[in-house]
């Protein structure tokens, strides 16, 4: 006779986006004298349903995606397997809580030589989910902000450096003598937080390009036949 299946392993989450959340479970266990094809029942409730536990269709995977996953609400699952004549107990409760945006980060700015600018900051509080990555935007010369899209995919460095000479092409265009401002804000996968508090300027300008080479002066070099020799003013300095 065919017993009824026991309780899957409890479900997992795999994986969870903004809009899409991914729960897994192991098989139920059975005896080495007997294998069965399964199906599986995932039950999911959340915030507005006051507990109510709702069947999705049944699955012969250990592996179902939710679409329509909200991270900003409380969810619980509950799995359970069936074989061709019996359907065995719902069960492994999992509960998924909240997942707030990130928190924004806090920042300093060091600039070096006037050769580039590099802003740090603190890891903030995450919200429930891991942190992805950062954003990293420096406002430009009218006053918008623009991503900066080489820092931030590395959530181990805590830092973005920048050439001036960068800045000061499109789609920053900043030119020498005007400051240099910066924000960045955390992403997770319950989406991105706020920017930090202040955007940091830093304490010094950019330098200016410097200027073009006045004279260029070429002379032979009356102890050697086969040399010349040349020599240039110093242009005025950025």
């Amino acid at each position: 006779m065919t017993p009824a299946p026991k309780c899957p392993g409890k479900p997992f989450v795999q994986s969870k986006s903004q809009d899409k959340i991914r729960i897994c479970w192991t098989p139920p266990p059975t005896s080495s004298f007997a294998q069965f094809e399964y199906k599986y029942t995932l039950f999911y409730d959340k915030e507005e349903q006051n507990g109510e536990m709702l069947p999705m269709e049944p699955t012969s995977e250990t592996c179902m995606d939710i679409d329509g996953y909200y991270p900003e609400r409380e969810w619980n699952f509950e799995v359970r397997a069936e074989n061709n004549c019996w359907e065995g107990p719902e069960c492994g409760y999992l509960f998924v809580g909240i997942i707030e945006r990130p928190g924004p980060p806090k920042c300093i700015t060091t600039v070096t030589d006037n050769c580039c600018v590099k802003m740090d900051w603190f890891e903030p509080r995450d919200g429930g989910s891991p942190i992805t990555n950062y954003e990293v935007e420096v406002m430009d010369s009218k006053g918008k902000y623009v991503k900066y899209p080489y820092c931030g995919q590395s959530t181990k460095e805590l830092s973005c450096t920048i050439a001036m000479g960068i800045l000061s092409t499109s789609p920053y265009n900043l030119k020498a003598n005007e400051p240099v401002e910066m924000r960045v804000r955390a992403c997770t996968s319950g989406g991105c937080g706020d920017y930090s508090l202040r955007p940091l300027k830093t304490t010094t300008h950019m330098a200016a390009q410097p200027g073009d080479i006045a004279k260029i002066t070429a002379s032979r070099n009356p102890d050697k036949a086969t040399e010349i020799e040349v020599s240039w003013d110093a242009p005025l300095g950025g």
